[in-house]
């Protein structure tokens, strides 16, 4: 987000950010979709909040959301995360959506670092608010 203004405020072990500035958004759908009133040019504010809470030296929690009024896009994320020596796991929830769609993502990961390489298996639940039925999700990646 260039040209964003921010504040941080911190007490203890809380941490919250707040930024502020400008989006553009071009949203090209080939061929044009009537029904789709995500499409073109929009120009809006962007607001963002970042947070994270140390809750012990093993245990955190944080939420970060952003909403743009280009599209009226939003998305969240909730994490609570345990730590023991180089790996963690963490339990997160997700939302996302704009004026066209509203989709979420319940579930967790292990995230491990091995020296030459960083390891996250994740899986949940994934799906548009909009449909009725969620499906699962299960996601392995590696980082050297």
């Amino acid at each position: 987000m260039g040209g964003a203004l921010g504040y941080q405020f911190r007490a203890d072990t809380l941490i919250v950010k707040f930024f502020a500035g400008a989006e553009a958004e071009d949203q090209r759908i080939s061929p044009r979709d009537p029904d789709n009133a995500v499409q073109g040019s929009a120009v809006g504010l962007k607001l963002v909040v970042d947070s994270w809470l140390d809750v012990s030296p093993l245990w955190l929690l944080s939420a970060d959301a952003a909403y743009g009024t280009a599209f009226q896009q939003y998305w969240s994320l909730a994490r609570r995360a345990a730590f023991w020596t180089a790996s963690f796991a963490r339990a997160r929830r997700r939302s996302a959506g704009n004026e066209e769609y509203d989709a979420g993502r319940g579930g967790g990961f292990v995230r491990a670092d091995l020296r030459a390489v960083e390891l996250t298996l994740s899986g949940g639940f994934t799906g548009n608010y909009l449909e009725d039925e969620p499906s699962g999700y299960v996601s392995l990646a590696f980082r050297d």
